[in-house]
């Protein structure tokens, strides 16, 4: 019985202790630090938007990007870090993105109809 009641005791401190350091604050990201993670090339491997899996886009130094899809088309277009999320202009269109992740190897983006586009850094 003694056993069961230090057992218990340190599973309940266990717990409590994890709970704590769910608690601390997250680090918000500057706009330099997103525009740093972005650079690079992209491989599209889930799209809510029709035709965009298996293309790559590629975000350069000085807010360019480059999109290809796979019927081998080509877009050029700008992007910027707003308020944290991704704007994105090819031409007069213009996109504006959430990013729920970003990782050294993925991005996760959700744009304002819900619809999410998974990205994963090319090597």
């Amino acid at each position: 019985m003694k056993l069961f009641a230090t057992f218990l005791f340190s599973a309940l401190l266990l717990g409590f202790s994890s709970l704590i350091s769910a608690d601390e604050p997250k680090k918000e990201l500057t706009k330099e630090e997103i525009i740093e993670k972005l650079l690079g090339k992209w491989e599209i491997v889930k799209a809510d938007g029709a035709g965009l899996e298996g293309g790559t886009i590629t975000f350069e130094k000085g807010g360019k990007f480059t999109l290809v899809l796979k019927e081998d088309s080509k877009m050029e277009g700008t992007f910027e870090i707003e308020k944290g999320r991704l704007v994105t202009k090819i031409g007069d269109a213009s996109d504006t993105d959430t990013i729920k992740k970003l990782t050294a190897d993925e991005v996760e983006l959700q744009n304002d109809n819900k619809e999410t586009t998974q990205l994963k850094k090319k090597k």
